[in-house]
């Protein structure tokens, strides 16, 4: 079997450093290039995150997301406990009908 090996450590730096030194670029008026080479941070992801920091303060993000997500904690806690439900009164449920389900609970959510 083959063994991944990654070639970058993009998205393995935390966001509260991303913070911190967004902080010192914006606020303390340091050098954007120093800063990335003091914490050993890329440039343009630093450059990207301070973009990102300047239009929507509040849902800050880094690395890789999950783009593609329908629903949110909360609601894919309740589907899933749902289906454990209906596994238990019928002996089983085939992976189509779940996405059916999930499917159907995705629209309704969205109208």
């Amino acid at each position: 079997m083959r063994n991944y090996k990654r070639k970058s450590d993009r998205g393995t730096k935390s966001v509260e450093l991303m913070q911190r030194t967004a902080d010192l670029v914006i606020n303390e008026n340091k050098s954007l290039r120093q800063v990335c080479r003091d914490y050993e941070l890329s440039k343009t992801s630093l450059s990207r995150f301070i973009k990102r920091m300047k239009n929507d303060p509040v849902n800050l993000r880094f690395g890789y997301g999950s783009p593609r997500q329908i629903f949110n904690n909360e609601q894919e806690a309740s589907l899933t406990e749902y289906l454990l439900k209906l596994v238990q009164i019928f002996q089983g449920i085939g992976p189509k009908v779940v996405r059916r389900m999930a499917y159907d609970c995705a629209i309704t959510n969205i109208k």
